[in-house]
């Protein structure tokens, strides 16, 4: 079977550490707040704030994947830093309003001068649960983000009992992947969904599960199980379908009218829960 995520030699693939957070954490935020098409809809007019807020005070998600040991990352081992003393300490991130203002998303990516291009994060929730009281610093600093885990349950086909699993081993959950923009269109998202699937049936798992707000990550998690040697009976099954363009909601007004409205702001994704089958 020729292999469809295979990528130049110039990229690597390696599990993340700790000592990538900054790192990570600076790729996903700056995909969420700029290049996601609800993040960034909803945060249009406080992106660079917000994004400082959430690299600051959010990163309990990002740390939480890395520390499962189930994350992994792609380099550009053909990098070239933008300013010595990033070399010095191999990366950093210059996101401080103080010392390095920024303006806007183009300004904060040149500011992340750093080798590691693209992350997927994941973690067993039966070993490493996550804690809701750390994550709810990600929550305050997207406020819209409960609502999308609720309504993607809520829209759940399977029976309640078999959303979640039971035993360690069973079932990895994806949550997050990012790409930075000026490596995006590459395939790396696509390479890292594949790398991810073979290490986690090679580590006895049963099933991978994932998330989405990216109609590129819905066509990736679909179509890539099955492709990918190691792993070649996997099999996708969408789970959860809300079309974020077309949601609504009731929302009574203060005169005590009923009125329907779409909190994603019309919002061009379909947010998919998909489930494959190792």
């Amino acid at each position: 079977m020729s292999s469809p995520t295979a990528l130049p030699p110039r990229y690597q693939i390696r599990k993340l550490t700790l000592s990538d957070l900054p790192f990570a954490h600076a790729i996903i935020t700056h995909a969420n707040l700029f290049h996601n098409a609800v993040w960034s809809r909803l945060h249009a007019s406080d992106a660079v704030e917000r994004s400082y807020r959430v690299f600051n005070t959010g990163a309990y998600n990002t740390s939480h994947g890395i520390e499962s040991g189930f994350s992994y990352g792609i380099l550009d081992t053909e990098y070239q830093y933008k300013r010595p003393e990033s070399a010095a300490t191999n990366g950093a991130v210059y996101w401080d309003p103080e010392l390095h203002p920024a303006s806007s998303g183009q300004d904060l990516l040149e500011q992340m001068d750093f080798p590691l291009v693209s992350v997927a994060l994941a973690y067993d929730p039966v070993a490493t649960p996550l804690d809701m009281v750390k994550f709810q610093l990600v929550f305050d600093a997207l406020p819209l983000f409960p609502k999308l885990v609720s309504i993607t349950e809520a829209h759940d086909i399977r029976p309640p009992e078999e959303r979640k699993p039971k035993e360690v081993g069973e079932c990895l959950f994806r949550c997050g992947t990012a790409t930075r923009a000026d490596y995006e269109g590459k395939g790396l998202a696509r390479a890292l969904a594949a790398h991810l699937m073979t290490e986690a049936k090679k580590a006895g798992f049963k099933a991978t599960q994932v998330g989405t707000v990216n109609n590129r990550l819905n066509a990736i998690w679909e179509r890539v199980p099955g492709q990918v040697r190691g792993v070649e009976g996997a099999k996708s099954r969408v789970v959860s379908v809300v079309d974020l363009e077309t949601y609504e909601e009731e929302e009574v007004r203060e005169d005590g009218k009923v009125r329907k409205v779409n909190p994603f702001l019309g919002a061009k994704v379909v947010r998919k829960c998909i489930y494959v089958t190792l």
